[in-house]
């Protein structure tokens, strides 16, 4: 049922590899998304994208938000994409019995992103956003080329999912961590 999490690495090749682009980048103010309940920390102002991913579940729209840095920035900075992507999962459709379906579900949506980008798993651990369990992985991408970081979880059924997506060997640093740990959900 979770298999179609390979939708979320074609977003992430569609905004890394497509010409999307954000205005120029300005000193970090928040950029708060009521509609979808949060708000972050952000380079830029972020763009909004929705695709249809056709699941056992029925369509489901996946909500993009995110900025690229221009080409004339690349070499000046470390991160290439920031992004925060959300889902609402149909009413029912998480309502589990089996004590450890969370973590499964990780599992499957971790293992499910490496594939989509013909990446690997660099590590993984549980974490928690503000209350809710949640994940935090690295995926190195084919080659070493780049990395992702994500931080995900769920909220009621809201599936969130933090990103960045840096230059391998320059991808820890504090721009990521200002744009993963500013997160916040909206009351």
């Amino acid at each position: 049922m979770w298999n179609f999490w390979w939708f979320n690495g074609l977003i992430f090749i569609l905004a890394w590899a497509g010409g999307l682009y954000a205005q120029p980048l300005v000193d970090w103010e928040p950029f708060v998304e009521e509609e979808a309940g949060f708000a972050v920390k952000s380079p830029a102002p972020l763009l909004h994208r929705v695709d249809t991913a056709y699941t056992p579940l029925g369509p489901l729209a996946y909500h993009t938000f995110f900025y690229r840095v221009p080409e004339a920035l690349k070499n000046k900075r470390s991160n290439e994409v920031y992004m925060v992507s959300l889902c609402d999962y149909p009413p029912g459709s998480l309502d589990r019995e089996e004590p450890d379906w969370l973590r499964v579900f990780f599992e499957e949506t971790i293992a499910a992103a490496a594939q989509s980008v013909g990446g690997q798993v660099i590590y993984k651990t549980e974490t928690k956003v503000e209350g809710y369990p949640a994940y935090l992985w690295r995926i190195r991408g084919p080659g070493g080329r780049f990395t992702i970081k994500t931080k995900a979880f769920l909220a009621g059924r809201r599936y969130y999912a933090i990103q960045v997506v840096g230059t391998s060997g320059r991808s820890v640093n504090a721009a990521s961590e200002t744009f993963m740990d500013s997160f916040r959900l909206l009351p």
